[in-house]
């Protein structure tokens, strides 16, 4: 009987090719919290400094796509290898799954990552709504709950995984609260995606947010729409520079993004050209930061831009 082995050689290359690029299927979102949960757990290390309680990874970090292939026959891990030397000729694309559960908990779980580096071409990342929030003990901060100024906490959660991607790249606990391996992306790309089978009657703003509007026409799943204009309104607070608390929040993506695009259902709606807003930056208020630090950070910016292979501007 043929088997993989007895293939030719250029057949063997093409299937592992296909094999290290084509992502894992994403989790169903049809099944219940109780499903959902207890596989994952919240991740202390490296220290994040966005508020990411109820961010919950899979207890193991993941594999990249080739360690099974690598674990079998001593020629076809020759191939394998000399297949990845190839591919390394660019940078990786990765595919990132990031599901809002209830409203509440964020799950990310990596699907493709053919390779571990530090410097990636494009990271897809699709954001999925589950269920509908529901009320459990009592908890004052979570979803698109405001608390403290700090504005809603899923702004934070969701800030918490770019952060946690560009400190330490897929990865599971450091072991380390301070490390930092300064991953690059060409492109982050974020597409919310319409859960399947919901009607329309049946969305609405979040349940945990003080919108007058939540529970009055009856929707109670998360509107997909709403979620493009929040993930939208919170990337252009990191990127504006109108606000120094959203501005130092906002320097890990001018040191290590090239440009980030927001999707609904595929259909692009918003893209930042990452250089050019570090170019424009300068609305920041002096009592906070003057001109001068200003001018200090956009050199040092740039400079890290240039050594990670991002676009570099002039600074103005």
């Amino acid at each position: 009987m043929p088997s993989l082995m007895t293939l030719p050689p250029e057949i063997r290359d093409q299937i592992c090719t296909h094999a290290i690029l084509t992502p894992n299927t994403p989790t169903s979102i049809s099944q219940s919290s109780e499903a959902l949960l207890p596989s994952r757990v919240e991740l202390n290390t490296p220290h994040i400094r966005a508020w990411s309680h109820v961010v919950l990874y899979e207890r193991k970090p993941p594999n990249t796509t080739t360690d099974s292939l690598l674990q079998l026959s001593k020629q076809l891990r020759t191939e394998t290898q000399a297949t990845l030397a190839h591919l390394a000729a660019s940078p990786p694309s990765y595919t990132l799954d990031l599901i809002i559960l209830n409203e509440t908990e964020l799950l990310p779980t990596w699907t493709s990552v053919p390779v571990a580096t530090t410097r990636v071409d494009t990271v897809d990342v699709a954001l999925r709504i589950s269920g509908v929030h529901e009320v459990k003990g009592w908890r004052s901060y979570e979803g698109f709950t405001s608390g403290n100024g700090l504005g809603p906490a899923m702004g934070w959660q969701l800030y918490a995984v770019l952060e946690r991607f560009l400190r330490v790249g897929v990865r599971g606990e450091t072991g380390d609260e301070d490390t930092h391996m300064h991953v690059a992306a060409n492109c982050i790309r974020i597409d919310v995606q319409t859960p399947p089978g919901v009607a329309a009657a049946q969305f609405g703003p979040p349940l945990t947010s003080l919108s007058p509007l939540r529970n009055k026409n009856g929707g109670t799943v998360l509107d997909p729409g709403y979620l493009v204009a929040y993930v939208e309104e919170n990337l252009e607070g990191l990127l504006a520079g109108g606000n120094y608390k959203w501005f130092t929040c906002g320097q890990i993506l001018f040191e290590h993004v090239g440009e980030i695009v927001v999707c609904k259902d595929g259909v692009e709606v918003r893209r930042w050209d990452i250089a050019e807003q570090l170019r424009e930056l300068g609305d920041i208020p002096e009592q906070y930061f003057s001109a001068e630090q200003l001018r200090g950070y956009k050199k040092k910016a740039w400079q890290a831009r240039r050594e990670r292979g991002l676009k570099f501007l002039e600074s103005v």
